[in-house]
């Protein structure tokens, strides 16, 4: 297999979008095809992250922005060691985003997964639509008013994934997308 070794960069593809949209889906997806054709990857989720931080963060806005500026540093320093980092957090305002491909660029693209309300309240796999609506939850991001999401002005890429059946078809062509970036 030729040497593939820096084709990216250190590239950080940022994912943002609601919870259940299908992020860690697809960033999962797509990282076993990029392995299995010699690249070396890396997934940073946002769920995961905040499970293992020592000093545990709310949902206030103040600690969204500093949990995805926390990640934009993790990939900076991190980035030499692969040749694509995809990263997979809600990201849900516009400013940081802002910011932090201020800070990851050149070598940095946004992708936006958008899936319908109703779409996330049918799919919730964490069950975090149905606490909200028993009151469970407050601060919901996108769903609650207290927590807004802003959908990205000017992503890189977008993926609609509303529709089950075109999964494939979305792995596919974010593989694509990825592969034709470099």
């Amino acid at each position: 297999m030729p040497n593939k070794k820096n084709q990216f960069n250190g590239h950080i593809m940022w994912f943002s979008g609601m919870s259940g949209s299908g992020k860690t889906t697809l960033t999962k997806a797509v990282k076993s095809l990029l392995d299995n054709d010699g690249y070396n990857t890396q997934i940073i989720d946002g769920d995961n992250k905040r499970a293992k931080d020592k000093k545990k963060l709310s949902f206030s806005k103040k600690d969204i922005i500093k949990n995805n500026l926390s990640i934009a540093n993790i990939c900076n320093k991190e980035r030499n060691n692969y040749d694509l980092t995809m990263v997979s957090v809600i990201s849900p305002y516009e400013q940081t985003r802002s910011d932090i491909r201020k800070l990851l660029l050149p070598n940095y693209s946004l992708i936006y997964i958008e899936s319908s309300i109703a779409v996330l309240k049918k799919r919730d796999v964490k069950g975090l639509y149905a606490k909200a609506d028993h009151g469970e939850i407050n601060n919901l991001i996108g769903y609650s008013s207290s927590a807004p999401y802003e959908i990205p002005k000017e992503p890189d890429y977008l993926i609609n994934t509303n529709e089950p059946s075109r999964l494939d078809k979305n792995i596919k062509d974010l593989y694509r997308f990825i592969l034709n970036q470099f």
